[in-house]
């Protein structure tokens, strides 16, 4: 064996097939192929201006230098506040950190916190670094099946059967990312109680938490009894401030959780970038209507999205609450996840995600992003009803 070769922790963090059908799209484009895009997981919209600005403000200001390795005082300030008045939890700002986006925010949480043979329990179908991030740590993720019948809520018998002693948390996503669906109040008391029982850490992604839709409310784990103690809650800029490409966010624990992920984050990036947090201070300070803006262009995309895509041949799916995906079933057209994404590039030169890069309960369906132009999406629809319908 050479010395040279790979460590065994990453040969169980393959890349994804979503590499594969962006590379695909990436060829076809550059022959001149019209493509829709319906496989991307990020905002159509570009940053605020006001938040641009900032960024500019800050690097004339010459902010290019380290900073704290948990953020800057500011910035956390203006966190600490936003939770205090969006959710009615009080955290310090020494009680938070911010990250390299919400993904960092999640390697540091399980790195920080499980050993190796730990077992973690996380949403199937589900995010692909919540299967990734744990098998690099040694530690065993443990899916707890997510079904579409029920609107992707949680069974307190399903979780249950699968707690043994080697579990030490459970990971949470809502609004989720690919189904688009909010834990409601039952499915978190559910998980509360399980967490207080077996000693469990929670930690919670809620990435997509003000993108919601119908006027649901969302509910974070952690304001419910008893969990604030025991819970790491991920958030981020990417979503709701169109700021993928930024890469900032933050997480947020009781004190006597963060030193572990602190000393993590100090020796994996020594800081979060300086002039950027600037901006995020002006996000989370300055006038949110482009944002608010943005969520009720998705809703009106989603409820065409929702109707439409149900028409198709073969095709089924239910209405999701947040977030910008749909997760499309599409079982009766006979195909796999992948061959059903492989059919729609080549033949319609629409690209979406096939269902299975999200766990074994993704398989049957693809999720589609509905975060593209309502023109575009109106395209893809009559590519696809037309593909799906000239089937035999």
């Amino acid at each position: 064996m050479s010395r040279l070769e790979q460590a065994d922790r990453m040969k169980n963090a393959p890349l994804s097939k979503i590499r594969e059908i962006i590379d695909t799209s990436t060829k076809l484009e550059r022959e001149g192929k019209p493509i829709i895009h319906l496989e991307i997981g990020e905002p159509d919209f570009d940053t605020p201006q006001h938040i641009v600005e900032a960024a500019k403000l800050a690097l004339d200001r010459k902010e290019v230098h380290y900073g704290p390795v948990t953020g800057t005082a500011e910035l956390r300030e203006c966190i600490s506040k936003s939770y205090q008045d969006l959710y009615g939890l009080r955290y310090a700002p020494d009680e938070l950190m911010v990250t390299h986006g919400v993904a960092h925010g999640i390697f540091l949480a399980i790195m920080s916190y499980l050993n190796p043979g730990d077992e973690i329990l996380v949403p199937d179908p589900g995010y692909l670094c919540y299967f990734t991030v744990p098998n690099i740590a040694g530690a065993k993720a443990v899916p707890y099946h997510l079904d579409a019948k029920n609107d992707y809520q949680i069974r307190e018998e399903l979780l249950s059967g699968l707690v043994t002693p080697k579990t030490k948390a459970i990971l949470l996503n809502s609004p989720s990312n690919p189904c688009g669906f909010l834990l409601e109040r039952e499915s978190l008391e559910i998980v509360a109680k399980l967490a207080e029982a077996h000693d469990l850490l929670v930690i919670t992604d809620d990435v997509y938490s003000r993108m919601v839709y119908d006027g649901k409310t969302f509910y974070t784990i952690a304001q419910f009894p008893g969990m604030r103690e025991r819970t790491v809650v991920l958030n981020g800029f990417s979503k709701y401030y169109a700021m993928t490409g930024w890469r900032i966010g933050y997480l947020l624990c009781d004190r006597s959780l963060i030193n572990p992920m602190m000393r993590l984050g100090f020796y994996s990036i020594s800081c979060p970038n300086t002039f950027i947090q600037s901006a995020a201070v002006a996000a989370l300070r300055e006038d949110d209507s482009p944002s608010v803006s943005m969520v009720a262009e998705y809703q009106r995309r989603r409820d065409y999205m929702y109707r439409e895509l149900n028409s198709l041949k073969g095709c089924s799916c239910h209405k999701p609450s947040g977030a910008f995906y749909i997760f499309l079933d599409i079982r009766q057209t006979g195909m796999t996840s992948e061959e059903f994404c492989r059919f729609m590039l080549n033949r319609c030169y629409v690209t979406m995600t096939p269902g299975d890069v999200f766990g074994d309960r993704g398989e049957g369906f693809v999720r589609i992003s509905y975060a593209n132009s309502i023109e575009n999406l109106k395209l893809a629809i009559q590519r696809m009803r037309d593909a799906l319908t000239a089937m035999t």
